[in-house]
């Protein structure tokens, strides 16, 4: 008579523990409603992670994705060539990019190499450093050539740049608890201080001659960042010296179409040639949005697009200190140029290579100067890209290239000034919905608010420490877990 009161609290306990579990796993029926702002890599792949934690529509109703531009892709933007693309933003990225890596394959995105041809580092009066161009042979050749000119600090540059590799694996491992803040990002992967020591600091007590850091390091940061190492942190130098030995890639049809495969793949609702104006919020905790062409209301804004260059108001909601100190943005010259040849006389040379970077202390106004692949235009003349600092005129073009005829010229806030700063900006912008700290330095778990979902976060918080494609990834993945986590959505079992 004992055993049916037993078994049927058994039964009842049984039955809590898994409803309690199906509860967390399925989440309940939020409805919630998502603004994304922008549309390039951060915001394009905000969209797609959210839905790949949450495809259950009853718990995220829908995404809508806010684009000023009239074509998606922000600051990944091309050039239709021909029968091929020019890559006028973000250009690269390089193997260890695990995120793009995967995005391009669960895309079907089709990859080619960036970068296979020879190249030259201009000093202030002579070529520096020629590569050779010959596949496989070629690449014990520069070695030799190098390691002949600057020694042992080969060695320890090698070395520098493989431990900062090691530790940034780190991002790609343990990441089911996100992170609250980009300081504790670091610190995680026991880089912080890389962000905010100056790079010729941590160069040289790595054991790194200034022959090397002037000659090869710097024409790096020059061609990736378009800023001299003295200005950039350790961290930002080591990231851009981790694609000087390869492995580089692209799109084949372009990178714009990562962020056009991810949104399509993510459902969601794509608003182009809308400009956000503000985002306020309501009594009751909602997000209305309002553009030049409508007004909309969401439980969850996720801005994907620098602040300093949105110009979106927040009229009522309190923004944290780190986010209204506004960073500054570094402007970047891009020109294509259709012409014969690189000009031989200003470099006293006769035979020239397809890519020439340059030094700090090169008189010559750009970056650098590159041919795009074996592409020539219906003239038979090649195609150039040059990256500087400012404007380039025709004079300029003449001086440089035989024949040289611009046609197409842009020039964006292309990344901030990455020298080492703190706090970063917050993960979560609005300090009024989240108990999370915007510069959180020892905390090894993040502290969600447990009686609402709602809130806005920021993905370009991330581009203070690092720009790149695939930092702006990681910073999107995570936002999508904190979103996922407030809805009481388990993800441990999704392999994004």
């Amino acid at each position: 008579t004992m055993k049916t009161p037993v078994s049927l609290l058994y039964c009842v306990v049984l039955s809590l523990v898994i409803s309690t579990c199906i509860g967390y796993q399925n989440a309940q029926p939020y409805n919630a409603r998502i603004a994304i702002i922008g549309s390039g890599i951060g915001g394009s792949s905000a969209a797609y992670y959210i839905r790949q934690l949450i495809p259950q529509h009853d718990v995220v109703s829908k995404i809508v994705v806010y684009e000023k531009s009239d074509i998606v892709g922000g600051r990944v933007a091309n050039l239709p060539v021909g029968n091929s693309v020019v890559e006028v933003g973000a250009s690269i990225w390089h193997k260890s990019n695990l995120n793009i890596e995967k995005l391009v394959s669960d895309l079907n995105i089709t990859k080619s190499n960036a970068f296979d041809d020879g190249m030259a580092i201009w000093g202030s009066r002579q070529f520096l450093f020629e590569s050779s161009p010959v596949p496989f042979l070629g690449k014990f050749f520069n070695s030799g050539k190098i390691l002949l000119r600057y020694g042992t600090t080969v060695f320890y540059v090698k070395a520098a740049i493989e431990d900062c590799l090691q530790k940034w694996r780190g991002a790609y491992t343990n990441t089911y608890e996100p992170f609250s803040s980009i300081e504790e990002f670091f610190q995680r992967l026991s880089l912080y201080n890389e962000t905010q020591r100056p790079a010729l600091d941590g160069l040289r007590a790595a054991g790194v001659s200034d022959l090397f850091i002037n000659e090869m390091v710097s024409p790096v940061t020059r061609v990736n960042y378009n800023q001299n190492v003295e200005e950039l942190s350790q961290f930002a130098a080591y990231i851009s010296m981790v694609g000087s030995g390869g492995d580089l890639y692209g799109a084949k049809k372009g990178n714009r179409m990562i962020c056009e495969k991810a949104l399509e793949r993510s459902g969601a609702v794509l608003k182009l040639g809308e400009t956000v104006l503000a985002i306020t919020k309501t009594d009751s905790n909602e997000y209305i949005v309002k553009t030049d062409r409508s007004e909309d209301t969401y439980d969850i804004v996720v801005v994907a697009a620098p602040i300093e260059l949105a110009n979106i108001d927040f009229p009522n909601i309190k923004l944290n200190s780190a986010t209204t100190n506004l960073r500054k943005y570094h402007q970047v010259y891009v020109t294509l140029v259709s012409a014969r040849d690189i000009n031989p006389v200003p470099f006293r040379a006769q035979n020239l290579y397809d890519a020439i970077f340059t030094t700090t202390n090169s008189s010559f106004p750009f970056s650098s100067l590159a041919r795009k692949g074996g592409l020539r235009l219906g003239d038979g003349n090649k195609i150039y890209k040059l990256f500087s600092r400012e404007y380039l005129d025709d004079d300029v073009i003449h001086t440089f290239l035989i024949n040289g005829t611009v046609f197409h010229r842009r020039t964006f806030d292309a990344y901030p000034k990455l020298h080492p700063m703190k706090p970063y900006p917050p993960v979560v912008l609005d300090s009024s919905s989240s108990s999370l700290s915007s510069s959180s330095s020892s905390s090894s778990s993040s502290s969600l608010p447990a009686s609402s979902f709602q809130s806005m976060y920021y993905v370009n918080a991330m581009e203070s420490a690092v720009s790149t494609m695939e930092t702006e990834t990681i910073a999107s993945k995570n936002i999508a877990r904190l979103v996922a986590k407030s809805l009481k959505v388990d993800y441990s079992n999704i392999n994004l």
